[in-house]
């Protein structure tokens, strides 16, 4: 079978994650093809319900290890290509997580049938890194390995040293009703959550980084009205009257920090603090995700980067700027290991319609993923 094939296969396989479809039949198919195709041990971890991670290692300690998750984003409509056909035109492989991270997954699966007798080989293939990242926080729970470097394959083409990290707040703020013809004496709930995020975009402009840029606030979701009673629970239900100031609203912010002095407890004092200054009540905060930033010098990464340069010419490293997050940055922060990302592009197409992966690019990546395997962990090519 060949990468492409392989690439296929996985993305004919729906791995979304809803009440009625998730990763368990991706996850067999990477089973089986480990088991018809290698030597390699693997077991699953449970995660939660019928979700699982496959654990696949040559039964050495750790020296290299591909970290590949599973799942896709949902699907989307507009498509002109079929999400789960993987058809090929003009060297492009179409489908639901083609690049994202499917096309990786196959580079590394791949690659890893095509190497024997290695030393120190592992694979994790994780759930629910599009979601809220309970695979790779499932595994870091009992695994500790101290790996010389751990490859993430998400798309780009370039080895990406870093990324800005991720907080997701929910809150309700709770202002003050009057008549619409009198807003002056009442408290707008609604303006005061716009207010309170341009006072955080404001204190977040001081903690930029050189290598990943500035520290971001996107207001995501804001919902509001005249509040009809207590809720305490579950998302508001307002009154839409138009001739009432909405004394409650309810929003969630996604920031990405830059530096490590951002962190949820820095986000929710500012929206305390701004609350308590104007006459707000700050309640029902839910700190979702917080994730801080991951950066590291490239001359950890010499190794990876000398063999990515045997394939590729010019510009090897990304520019940090303008990733989202990615589970290295917990591997990186609990392992304290070396963490790259590098995988078939390209980058853009991740989470669009009509997303893609160039096919010249799983093979050439497929090729350095081998090369890699074989400088980190010995082993022959099959």
């Amino acid at each position: 079978m060949s990468i492409i094939e392989l690439t296929q296969k996985l993305v004919q396989i729906p791995s979304y994650v809803d009440g009625k479809c998730n990763e368990y039949k991706c996850m067999e198919f990477i089973e089986s093809y480990i088991k018809e195709h290698t030597q390699l041990t693997m077991h699953r971890q449970l995660v939660e319900n019928d979700r699982y991670n496959l654990i696949v290692h040559d039964n050495e300690p750790a020296k290299l290890i591909f970290f590949c998750h599973m799942d896709t984003v949902l699907p989307s409509s507009g498509w002109q290509h079929d999400l789960f056909r993987g058809e090929v035109q003009q060297k492009k492989l179409y489908g639901l997580g083609a690049v994202d991270m499917k096309g990786g997954l196959a580079c590394a699966l791949h690659a890893a049938s095509h190497v024997k007798n290695t030393r120190g080989l592992h694979l994790v293939f994780d759930v629910d890194e599009e979601y809220y990242f309970k695979g790779i926080e499932k595994y870091l729970e009992k695994y500790s390995p101290a790996a010389q470097l751990a490859i993430f394959p998400e798309p780009g083409m370039k080895i990406r040293n870093g990324h800005r990290g991720v907080i997701e707040i929910y809150f309700r703020l709770h202002g003050e009703t009057g008549h619409a013809s009198r807003p002056h004496e009442g408290k707008n709930a609604i303006r005061g959550i716009q207010e309170a995020v341009a006072v955080l975009e404001e204190a977040l402009q001081e903690h930029s980084h050189p290598s990943l840029g500035k520290s971001t606030c996107n207001l995501s979701y804001l919902h509001g009205g005249s509040d009809p009673g207590h809720q305490t629970h579950g998302y508001i239900n307002v009154e839409k009257s138009a001739n009432k100031i909405p004394d409650i609203a309810e929003a969630i912010l996604d920031i990405r920090p830059a530096r490590s002095t951002v962190n949820a407890d820095f986000v929710v004092d500012i929206l305390q603090d701004f609350a308590q200054k104007h006459g707000y009540a700050l309640t029902n905060v839910e700190k979702r995700l917080d994730y801080g930033a991951f950066h590291i010098d490239k001359e950890q990464l010499q190794d990876f980067a000398q063999i990515v340069e045997t394939y590729i010419e010019g510009e090897i490293f990304a520019d940090a700027k303008h990733f989202g997050y990615g589970e290295g940055q917990l591997v990186h922060e609990r392992l304290q290991i070396p963490c790259a990302y590098f995988g078939p592009g390209p980058t853009q197409k991740a989470h669009e319609v009509d997303e893609y992966v160039e096919t010249d690019e799983l093979v050439c990546v497929e090729a350095i993923f081998r090369d890699t395997i074989i400088h980190y962990c010995g082993g022959e090519k099959i």
